[in-house]
């Protein structure tokens, strides 16, 4: 797996375009590894980036995973039908 890239403790709109941007920078096709030890709050846009980075990793035969993932955190993302955004690592 590359690098992992760390999540601010909140994942709101503000956050989630400077982890686009993040993300936008991360070569295509390379692992993508979240690390959210500090997270405590992802909302629906830091979500949908989630998202997107998942799909442009399943896409290009790259893994996803986010590590260190808190309970409440999981359970948000449950709460928002996308649980399996939930699970400690996705391969692909």
């Amino acid at each position: 797996m590359g690098d992992s890239i760390l999540l601010p403790p909140r994942l709101n709109a503000a956050a989630a375009s400077m982890l686009h941007a993040q993300l936008l920078a991360h070569t295509i096709g390379r692992d993508v590894v979240l690390d959210a030890q500090d997270t405590s709050h992802i909302g629906v846009f830091g979500a949908q980036v989630l998202l997107s980075a998942r799909h442009v990793a399943s896409e290009t035969k790259a893994s996803f995973s986010i590590l260190n993932m808190r309970q409440a955190v999981q359970d948000q993302l449950s709460a928002m039908g996308l649980s399996h955004l939930a699970h400690q690592e996705e391969e692909t």
